[in-house]
């Protein structure tokens, strides 16, 4: 009896060790414990290799951005040289002459040329005709970003025929200018400037300036500090024109556009038609 009991007494740990076992909770097992540390690290990892490759793919296009504003300020040089080569060379005699006039009229502006070879010389800043609202609107050059803009103070969305459609108010001076067109899709405006970027609905607008007439698609955001209600970017620059910042309105307004124009506004107002001539572009700027 015992021996029956001391037996007894020996088996009632393993028996509690396997009742505890068949309830559920079992031992650790170290190679499993191993195996879900290795799974979450290799998840951290993935994550961070897919990080590395966003930033592979912004370094990317930036580059690509940076090797076309390259070619816009290659092809300005080379167009620049071209021209001139075409002027032959002056006589000492004539270089003397120019020296005593320059001296004696150096407050007097030289003219500038609106054309340098086969493409359009341009300002910072440049009158831009926009068809739709027969007028001209003030438009900032910017060789920085891809896209054109129009830098609304209010945008909304509407639907037309079925389509989605946008209109945009932008203020000039006293005036609001409504601009209504179809959404063709949605842009992203990134600057060399900065490293942020924004999004906006794109429509296109035939637009003129100076000789140049063409449709262009331009990315609507939300005007916030800038001067201009439009900015002209590489989609219309490119292979287009040649930029000297130091320069501004460069292109003249045709008096042609500026008599429509005085007709719309009037006409908008509810005046009647003046004989009021077109203002002048002698100066370079306007209100």
């Amino acid at each position: 009896m015992k021996i029956f009991i001391a037996t007894l007494l020996q088996l009632f740990p393993l028996a509690i060790l396997l009742s505890s076992c068949g309830a559920g909770n079992r031992i650790p097992d170290p190679t499993a414990q191993a195996l879900d540390r290795i799974e979450k690290r290799l998840n951290e990892h993935a994550l961070q290799i897919s990080a590395v490759n966003e930033g592979i793919d912004e370094l990317k296009s930036n580059q690509s951005d940076l090797e076309q504003r390259l070619e816009i300020m290659q092809s300005s040089i080379l167009d620049m040289s071209a021209d001139a080569d075409k002027k032959p060379a002056s006589t000492a005699t004539e270089q003397k002459s120019a020296k005593k006039v320059s001296l004696s009229v150096a407050d007097v502006a030289v003219p500038t040329s609106t054309e340098v070879g086969q493409k359009l010389m341009l300002g910072r800043a440049e009158w831009v005709w926009i068809d739709q609202n027969q007028r001209y609107l003030k438009a900032h050059i910017d060789t920085s970003v891809e896209y054109s803009m129009i830098l609304a103070d209010s945008l909304m969305t509407f639907e037309r025929d079925g389509r989605k459609w946008l209109r945009a108010v932008v203020q000039v001076d006293d005036d609001e200018v409504v601009i209504e067109a179809p959404i063709q899709q949605s842009g992203r405006i990134r600057s060399f400037s900065s490293s942020a970027s924004s999004r906006g609905p794109v429509v296109d607008l035939a637009i003129r300036l100076g000789s140049f007439t063409d449709d262009i698609s331009f990315i609507v955001v939300e005007r916030k500090k800038s001067a201009y209600p439009l900015a002209l970017g590489r989609n219309v620059l490119t292979d287009v024109a040649v930029v000297d910042v130091s320069q501004k309105f460069v292109q003249k307004r045709d008096t042609k556009l500026l008599e429509r124009e005085r007709k719309s506004i009037n006409s908008k107002s509810g005046q009647p038609p003046t004989s009021k001539p077109a203002p002048s572009d002698s100066s370079g700027s306007a209100k």
